[in-house]
């Protein structure tokens, strides 16, 4: 079934008209020794982390996934994904085809640079999902009920993605998407070697113009960010005492374990041997809290 909406929102006056087209949703439990996923398809599939963890990857890109967070494997792209060993993700996916996807994926705030959004409240649109996949299984409605579910979905994803918070009410939006997307960015990647560019690619910016945005916004340079955040990974891996320094240096990013050390020194004041010894008790993402950009 294809249902065409002609469009006259504000935050859709970009796209005059979509064809989209339901075609399947499930649920799945993936278990541990599940095999990669690796494919190319012809219609666009949208998946919702419920429990666990995985990884995606795009053109050399790597993305660490969670619970609360979702990724749109785009038609004619090769995508490769698979759960986590220790913590195997649940998801909830939907499979759909839809004329002009870049346009009405952009207003969600998807790309093929970013095909990562973490969803601003989970539960909620949980109960669409499930309401979803209940009315596909045992409805006689099922392509019409399943569509109105899939426009509930793509509506919210673009009312939140086009919504600001409190914190940066008046302020340029543009910027706010910016640093968000970017933050995401570092945030899924951190575990692999990055750079500024790589960085502003994933936001379709120039370097120069996010390392200003990031000066005006947030204070400090978008690798300061990157840099304070493997730390604060360090330190959560640290305080579990299963890894040793040299492990947890090369988990979080660094190549060189003693390049890690005068790091984590120079921002936590003490070696990461003599925190993992004492065993600190905080919590280590509270300068994102804090701060208002805590977009894990």
């Amino acid at each position: 079934m294809e249902i065409t909406l002609n469009t006259n929102d504000k935050i859709l006056s970009g796209v005059d008209k979509i064809d989209i087209s339901f075609l399947k949703c499930n649920r799945e439990n993936c278990y541990t020794k599940k095999a990669v996923e690796e494919r190319v398809r012809d219609y666009h599939s949208l998946h919702f982390i419920i429990y666990g963890k995985g990884s995606l990857k795009h053109n050399d890109k790597g993305y660490s996934l969670k619970k609360g967070q979702c990724f749109m494997l785009y038609a004619g792209e090769k995508f490769c994904y698979e759960p986590d060993k220790s913590d195997p993700w649940s998801y909830i996916w939907v499979d759909f085809e839809c004329d002009n996807a870049d346009k009405l994926f952009a207003l969600c705030g998807f790309s093929l640079n970013m095909p990562v959004l973490t969803v601003k409240n989970m539960d909620d649109m949980c109960e669409k999902l499930v309401a979803m996949c209940d009315v596909y299984d045992c409805s006689n409605m099922q392509n019409t009920q399943c569509t109105c579910y899939l426009l509930l979905i793509l509506s919210k994803l673009i009312e939140d993605y086009n919504s600001i918070s409190d914190d940066y009410a008046g302020r340029d939006i543009r910027k706010f998407r910016h640093i968000r997307d970017a933050i995401i960015f570092m945030n899924n990647n951190y575990k692999i070697k990055i750079s500024v560019n790589d960085i502003a690619n994933s936001v379709n910016i120039s370097p120069s113009y996010l390392t200003a945005v990031f000066a005006e916004e947030i204070g400090i340079s978008p690798l300061q960010y990157l840099l304070m955040f493997r730390i604060a990974n360090a330190c959560r891996l640290l305080q579990q005492k299963e890894l040793n320094v040299s492990d947890v240096a090369y988990r979080v990013g660094f190549g060189d374990p003693l390049y890690f050390s005068r790091v984590f020194n120079k921002f936590k004041g003490i070696a990461p041997g003599k925190y993992a010894a004492q065993g600190a008790d905080e919590n280590p993402f509270d300068f994102l809290e804090k701060n208002n950009i805590d977009f894990r």
